[in-house]
């Protein structure tokens, strides 16, 4: 869970637990040994004031050549802290990239809301609004007028 450097590799291998071939054992093996050098890293939590909820997200589209679907990546912090993270295929193939990274824009902010109401409920003031970081501008101009775009 604190190992965000090999959440892919991970994720990739679990895919094919159920008809394992070699190149996936070596795989596995190669990540063991990576994990066996670098067995004092992980997440850091360090004590803050700074209650602000930031996003970052990104996706890679259509990266998988054998369902064609996009990874969605994001990561929520709280001030300094690195509390909550995804990555993981899309539901659905999208037609274009400003498409696949609206989802995962929708999946980040929809994340950080759920968050925000969490804190709220625990009397932890996060104050407005949530910022979420989105490397694309088409899709950025999507979201600030949901009118002109279905």
């Amino acid at each position: 869970m604190t190992r965000l450097d090999i959440a892919f590799s991970v994720n990739k291998v679990s895919q094919f637990m159920h008809a394992p071939l070699e190149q996936y054992w070596k795989a596995v093996k190669r990540t063991l040994c990576f994990l066996a050098e670098t067995i004092n890293f992980g997440v850091e939590i360090h004590r803050s004031n700074d209650f602000r909820i930031l996003a970052f997200c990104d996706l890679d589209w259509v990266a998988d050549p054998v369902d064609r679907r996009s990874t969605t990546g994001y990561c929520i912090f709280l001030g300094v802290n690195l509390i909550n993270w995804s990555s993981r295929k899309q539901t659905a193939v999208a037609k274009s990239s400003d498409e696949a990274e609206f989802r995962a824009i929708a999946d980040a902010m929809t994340n950080t809301m759920w968050l925000q109401k969490i804190l709220y409920k625990m009397h932890i003031p996060t104050g407005l609004p949530l910022i979420l970081f989105c490397d694309n501008q088409s899709t950025v101009l999507m979201s600030q007028n949901p009118i002109l775009y279905s």
